[in-house]
């Protein structure tokens, strides 16, 4: 078998004219590199047949292994811009990039699995965010939207939308009240090239693709790091909701809910991807709560659509399950999103109560009978 090199440079010997030859450099610059790994990364999130899904994948080790770069095969992984090129950059498996960054190359968004380390995690990368060449983000840390991270930079701490990182020990970040541009090419083009592309969304999928189970307590460090993702990720939104969640809800609580029995995961394809707390007790609610279970601490994790409407789903077959009449779900009255979930899959508003906490509740209640 040739060498890949030599197989280009006889394709090169074949071109008879300048004509040819300029043909053969357009389909193999850069450009062509990355609209041919999108295309074929499109297709594979999407192949369902063995075989073909894992000639796919094949084609895509390929292309990264000639051209030096490494990125994921998950839908948490959005198509993103590369001006310069694809190479040197890599994505470690389980980060999260949003759509339309750009990234230069020699950029690195890594884990950290060290259990000692105060960044611990996986990072997230919002919308339209650049990062400039040999630049890394690094542990579980979120990055805003339209945040410019400029050359050399290694950040291992949150940054807010709107942001400009410059290189230091730590980073110096900048905030602007308004947006940045960071998108070097439009739009357009990259949707062009990941036709059929999305985030993964549960609503387009069918329901047999997520596990819904009891969790075990050795999924508790996992199951806690979704919960301080998603606080990092209302604090960056600056949304009202989980202020300091992680810090007034400590792992033993969590593990205590475990072992009740009471905490269920949602996996998709071995990975939590969302987590809820289904329990007969209540400090919200003021009235007898023989005939109910409680619908908690519902979480997805950053980048997947779509995973509280199935977790409705699935508690109110449970609610049935349990002979109970009532499902009923205690939501923040500041996050209009999340309560217009629970009425889509028909948990009606019932009334709002003020606890303590300053924090406004809207309550939303559902007979346990009512088929979905």
């Amino acid at each position: 078998m040739k060498s890949n090199y030599q197989a280009i440079f006889e394709q090169i010997d074949r071109c008879e004219s300048l004509e040819e030859l300029q043909a053969w450099r357009e389909d193999n610059t850069a450009q062509a590199v990355q609209k041919a790994f999108w295309q074929l990364r499109a297709q594979a999130l999407e192949e369902t047949d063995p075989l073909e899904k894992e000639k796919l994948r094949a084609k895509l080790r390929w292309l990264q292994q000639t051209f030096g770069f490494s990125i994921p095969l998950r839908r948490a992984v959005q198509p993103f811009h590369a001006p310069q090129g694809m190479f040197g950059i890599i994505i470690s498996r389980f980060a999260a990039v949003g759509p339309n960054c750009s990234l230069m190359p020699n950029v690195y968004i890594g884990s950290d699995t060290f259990p000692d380390s105060d960044s611990a995690g996986y990072p997230v990368l919002g919308s339209d965010v650049f990062m400039d060449t040999g630049s890394s983000v690094v542990g579980g840390v979120f990055i805003g939207d339209h945040v410019r991270i400029g050359p050399g930079c290694c950040v291992r701490q949150d940054v807010p939308a709107n942001s400009i990182v410059t290189a230091g020990a730590p980073c110096v970040v900048r905030s602007s009240e308004t947006p940045l541009k960071t998108v070097y090419q439009k739009p357009e083009r990259l949707q062009e090239w990941a036709a059929g592309y999305v985030v993964y969304d549960c609503a387009k999928h069918p329901e047999d693709m997520l596990d819904i189970a009891p969790a075990v307590p050795e999924e508790l460090e996992e199951i806690y790091e979704l919960y301080a993702a998603r606080t990092r990720w209302f604090r960056i939104q600056r949304m009202k909701q989980w202020s300091n969640y992680t810090l007034h809800h400590p792992r033993e609580e969590f593990l205590e809910t475990i072992r009740r029995g009471e905490y269920y995961t949602v996996k998709l394809e071995g990975r939590i991807i969302g987590g809820f707390q289904l329990t007969e007790d209540s400090d919200v609610w003021a009235d007898d709560s023989a005939g109910a279970l409680y619908l908690r601490r519902v979480v997805a994790r950053v980048g997947y659509r779509g995973v509280g409407g199935r977790v409705a789903e699935a508690a109110k077959q449970m609610t049935r399950d349990a002979g109970k009449r009532f499902l009923r779900v205690e939501a923040v009255h500041s996050n209009p999103k999340l309560n217009e979930i629970w009425e889509r899959r028909g948990l009606r508003f019932v009334r709002i109560v003020r606890d303590d906490v300053t924090w406004e509740l809207r309550e939303w209640q559902a007979e346990s009978s009512i088929s979905t």
